[in-house]
């Protein structure tokens, strides 16, 4: 009987992570496009910084952050997520 190489031990863990970050990243976004279709966030492409500063104020700290990033972005400016708190705060 052989022994269990590394290879055969690494990839139903290399597998169950991939299916766990993908699944992860897929919920993610199905959340976000419920939330637009409920109306409590607008598509990317008609937010405004204005959007932004409701969601901030209304408590929706994580998802105006999110926003203000992905404004951000578009405009050719990656922000850190501790980057995007700080300059959110002061929008």
């Amino acid at each position: 009987m052989q022994e269990p190489s590394v290879f055969n031990t690494l990839l139903p863990l290399l597998i169950v992570f991939t299916v766990v970050v993908v699944t992860y990243l897929g919920l993610h976004k199905v959340v976000e496009f419920g939330m637009i279709r409920m109306g409590i966030l607008k598509p990317l492409s008609k937010t405004t910084w204005e959007d932004v500063r409701k969601l901030r104020d209304s408590g929706q700290v994580y998802w105006a952050l999110r926003r203000f990033r992905q404004l951000k972005k578009k405009d050719g400016l990656r922000l850190s997520f501790r980057e995007g708190m700080d300059q959110l705060q002061k929008l």
